[in-house]
């Protein structure tokens, strides 16, 4: 039997056993790797953690594989802030024709969160809020 057939024939195979289509599984991959680096920036910082560690958390065998599915570890980072940010429920509530200038919109969410830092009674009440809402899973009846 041919090698290069029998390669082929082994891929095939690998994929078909996943129950997934071939054409779907750098979707997938993608997804993964989103997954894995939301999950090692949480821990990590974007900072302190490596593609090395994202590469790992994902099960990829190579760190570099990841450029195959991001340019650069800024657009990784980006598409992870994107994908999973807590807002993203509110800005996608928008209608289409509304442009959303995401990272605008979370300088202006870091400026206030600072502010509440500086001013003891602000973050106090944003606390109280915060915590409240939780409580209440969202329930319009707040207090």
């Amino acid at each position: 039997m041919d090698t290069k057939n029998s390669t082929q024939k082994t891929k095939r195979e690998d994929a078909g056993r996943s129950g997934v289509p071939r054409s779907k599984i750098p979707e997938l991959r993608r997804e993964q790797i989103l997954e894995a680096a939301l999950k090692v920036f949480a821990l990590k910082g974007a900072d302190g953690a490596t593609n090395q560690d994202i590469a790992k958390e994902t099960g990829l065998a190579s760190p570099g594989l990841i450029y195959h599915y991001f340019q650069d570890r800024n657009d990784l980072l980006k598409q992870v802030i994107i994908k999973y940010h807590p807002l993203n429920r509110i800005f996608s509530g928008r209608p289409a024709d509304q442009e959303t200038d995401l990272y605008g919109e979370l300088l202006h969410i870091a400026d206030a969160a600072q502010s509440f830092k500086e001013d003891q009674e602000q973050g106090q009440c944003f606390r109280i809020i915060i915590s409240e809402i939780l409580k209440n899973n969202g329930s319009e009846d707040l207090f």
